[in-house]
């Protein structure tokens, strides 16, 4: 697959991608958290979803922070879970030979919890100029703050950077509310096959979401 100077492409200077549902897919589901959801009210759940996208809290040290009663079985079961999904993790079909024909410089932007954050550096066809992890920066899409820091490491004009995920609110909706331009990355992966711009529509972007192969975590969904 090679890139096309013009269509999607035309007037960028650089990509910026989200890691799973996007590059990468994990292969063996398991629900890490689920079980130490059952024990919180939603307005726990909520923060500590927050909280262990935007830190690097230990799961101990997530759940000391809400009192969120779990046991100690609880939070290994749950570390061995996370650590075969972060095992199973692999590049999602037609992302290595798209990297290989890409000629403009890209980065990534992700939502992630810490326990994540191996699986981004697992894949050497990976090789971004740049990679800003919301775990790292304290801040998690689509909040304002997570795409300033997006354009400043790009040192381009936000008009000329190129956003490309798999979540509308994330990777469409608010990388264009920072002045971004931004595309689902089924459209991109299509655009860039074909040589066509494929022009994005909104409407589009429901239909491709549910096609989207194992982005969505049943439970707390730590990786985006």
């Amino acid at each position: 697959m090679t890139e096309t100077k013009t269509g999607v492409l035309a007037d960028i200077d650089l990509i910026v991608f989200d890691a799973f549902g996007t590059l990468l897919e994990i292969g063996s589901r398991r629900r890490p958290v689920a079980h130490l959801r059952r024990r919180m009210s939603a307005e726990k759940a909520s923060q500590y979803r927050r909280l262990a996208m935007t830190t690097e809290l230990t799961l101990a040290e997530l759940d000391a922070e809400i009192n969120g009663g779990a046991t100690i079985a609880d939070l290994s079961l749950a570390q061995v879970l996370i650590a075969h999904e972060v095992a199973s993790t692999r590049l999602r079909p037609g992302i290595p030979e798209m990297l290989a024909g890409l000629r403009h410089p890209y980065g990534l932007c992700s939502n992630l919890s810490t326990d994540y954050v191996p699986a981004v550096f697992r894949f050497p066809e990976i090789r971004p100029l740049f990679r800003i992890l919301s775990c790292q920066v304290g801040y998690m899409k689509p909040q304002a703050e997570i795409y300033r820091l997006v354009i400043e490491a790009a040192g381009v004009p936000a008009s000329r950077v190129l956003f490309v995920g798999d979540t509308p609110a994330a990777d469409i909706d608010g990388p264009r509310s920072a002045g971004l331009r931004a595309i689902h990355i089924d459209q991109f992966m299509a655009a860039l096959a074909s040589g066509r711009t494929g022009r994005t529509r909104k409407d589009d972007f429901n239909a491709a979401f549910c096609d989207v192969r194992g982005t969505i975590s049943p439970d707390m969904d730590l990786e985006s």
